[in-house]
């Protein structure tokens, strides 16, 4: 028989872990189809191979209480609030899944009277606008595919929230492919998130019926025997949200006593492996002396200006960079908290 869930918390991280548990979980005897829904805070949610400073303001994050995430999946960047709603497909690990788990939200709005269609990208789509976003993964025998559905969502904040800060970042970066977006009720006026999920359930049977997979009517809460504990501590770690990201540099123009140099910074595992200058002059002065300071520290604005203004010594040129990179840099500890 096929599972159908919902959880009824707000918390991105628990959302994850609970995804995660019930995804990791399914090749534990016969793999079963199982559904899934959540809605979450306002947060910012990454693809698993993505570099956070590239899709996002993290300074604005910070501002704005925006939570900030990276999935166990692949894919681009992605905004959440409780206007959209995050549906999760569960089962047997074939690429042919990937699309027929789509094909049911995309039957799902048509039966709301949406003239929905799925695209080659995997994204779903009313006429040129976009309204849904998917991503996969895989494990075992068993694959995942979830789908992030605008039905009522802040569209001025989801614009925001996805616009990185200005750096000179370069690196194996994967960056999200950018599209107009529409809410479902600009074509359907008085649509609740109720009827949405109601008409996924009813898509979902019927395409497990097809299969002679007995469905229940409605979704219950999470069992209690899925244990999330695993995944949420994965989801509040420093280096899984961070440290994950792939190896950049980050250029740096510095200003020092009436001239310019230019170094850049190698970030591995989100912290500082390597400084590089030109061959010669200041810039290669100022990359030993940067390299021997910041090796080894998080790519963290606030952790890396200390440490120059430790090292400074009374230099200007020091203590100008150290303020540049602590405020172009944006401070990472707040992601982690409670």
């Amino acid at each position: 028989m096929a599972a159908i869930y919902e959880s009824n918390e707000l918390e991105p991280r628990l959302n994850l872990a609970i995804e995660e548990a019930l995804f990791r979980g399914c090749g534990d005897g016969a793999v079963r189809p199982v559904l899934l829904f959540y809605r979450n805070r306002p947060s910012v949610i990454i693809g698993r191979n993505q570099n956070p400073w590239t899709e996002c303001d993290l300074g604005w994050l910070a501002q704005n209480r925006v939570r900030l995430c990276r999935r166990v999946s692949g894919g681009g960047a992605v905004y959440h609030d409780p206007g959209n709603l995050n549906i999760s497909f569960i089962g047997v690990r074939d690429l042919a899944e990937r699309e027929r788990y789509l094909g049911i939200v995309v039957e799902a709005l048509r039966g709301l009277g949406i003239a929905a269609r799925l695209c080659p990208r995997h994204a779903i789509r009313v006429g040129e606008r976009k309204v849904a976003g998917s991503a996969f993964a895989v494990a075992g025998r068993c694959a995942l595919v979830h789908a992030c559905v605008l039905v009522e969502s802040d569209l001025g904040r989801l614009v925001r929230a996805l616009q990185p800060a200005e750096a000179d970042i370069d690196g194996r970066l994967v960056p999200s492919v950018s599209a107009e977006v529409a809410n479902l009720v600009e074509f359907r006026p008085g649509l609740a998130m109720d009827d949405v999920k109601a008409a996924v359930v009813a898509a979902f049977s019927k395409a497990m019926a097809a299969d002679g997979i007995p469905c229940p009517s409605s979704p219950v809460c999470r069992p209690e025997s899925i244990s999330t504990t695993t995944y949420l501590k994965q989801y509040r770690d420093w280096d899984w949200t961070f440290g994950h990201t792939p190896e950049f540099t980050h250029a740096v123009d510095v200003p020092c006593e009436g001239d310019a140099f230019r170094v850049a910074l190698a970030v591995r595992k989100a912290r500082v492996v390597d400084v590089r200058g030109d061959a010669c002059g200041s810039a290669a002065a100022a990359a030993g002396f940067l390299r021997e300071t910041l090796h080894g520290l998080r790519y963290d604005g606030p952790e890396l200006e200390a440490a120059l203004v430790r090292a400074a010594a009374g230099s200007a040129c020091v203590a100008h960079l150290a303020h540049l990179l602590g405020t172009r840099i944006p401070a990472t500890d707040w992601v982690c908290a409670e």
